[in-house]
């Protein structure tokens, strides 16, 4: 599986990143361009510790279901449920997320966080 911490996955990742424009059009989702950066930033703050989310004892039963999915190298089907903790809904300023997702990402790279 592809992986931030492999520095063509990431380079790839940041260079489509910094490709993006505030008038970038959604290719599935509901959310905007800003609401996908902040949507992404706060997802990789659980791998930081930055962002906590309580998992209902249920989902807990079923995780390692969950992470067989989560973890295949397929690519996300559309329409798939998101967790309510990181679905955007406000507006977002479009330079802003996307700093904060730049530095997340090298603040996942530099903590080492796939130890």
């Amino acid at each position: 599986m592809p992986s931030l911490f492999e520095p063509q996955v990431l380079q790839e990742i940041t260079t489509r990143i910094n490709k993006l424009q505030p008038t970038t059009q959604r290719k599935w989702g509901r959310m905007n361009v800003s609401q996908m950066l902040c949507h992404c930033n706060e997802a990789l703050g659980t791998a930081t510790g930055d962002t906590t989310t309580k998992t209902p004892f249920f989902i807990k039963l079923i995780a390692p279901m969950i992470k067989k999915t989560v973890m295949e190298q397929k690519p996300y089907k559309e329409g798939l449920p998101t967790a309510k903790e990181f679905v955007i809904k406000d507006d977002k300023n479009f330079d802003e997320e996307r700093q904060k997702l730049l530095e997340r990402i090298n603040k996942f790279i530099s903590n080492g966080s796939h130890k």
